[in-house]
């Protein structure tokens, strides 16, 4: 298994240019934000599409999700949520608390 991941592959950059901003169109992610560093001045809505699509281009064969919708608007979760689908096998962990 381990010597799997030390063969090299030969890898398309325009394969994965555009898979890129297929995954970004499909988030709804800005193209300005190409042009800062990673979680620079991002949102919180913002560094969730960003997290889910890292995980959509490193294909994990199992994402753990804790609190993946805390803190988003209802827009920003549709969106979440509809790229999480795209993830394989997915651990989800939510917190629900009832105040009484």
């Amino acid at each position: 298994e381990k010597l799997k991941y030390l063969k090299k592959e030969k890898i398309n950059i325009l394969k994965v240019i555009k898979k890129i901003k297929t995954n970004m169109k499909y988030l709804k992610i800005e193209k300005k934000l190409l042009n800062r560093d990673v979680n620079e001045n991002l949102s919180g809505g913002e560094r969730k599409k960003n997290e889910i699509l890292q995980m959509l281009m490193l294909k994990p064969k199992v994402a753990l999700l804790d609190e993946i919708d805390s803190g988003l608007d209802i827009d920003s979760m549709k969106i979440v949520s509809n790229g999480i689908k795209l993830i394989k096998s997915i651990i989800l962990i939510k917190y629900s608390f009832s105040y009484r």
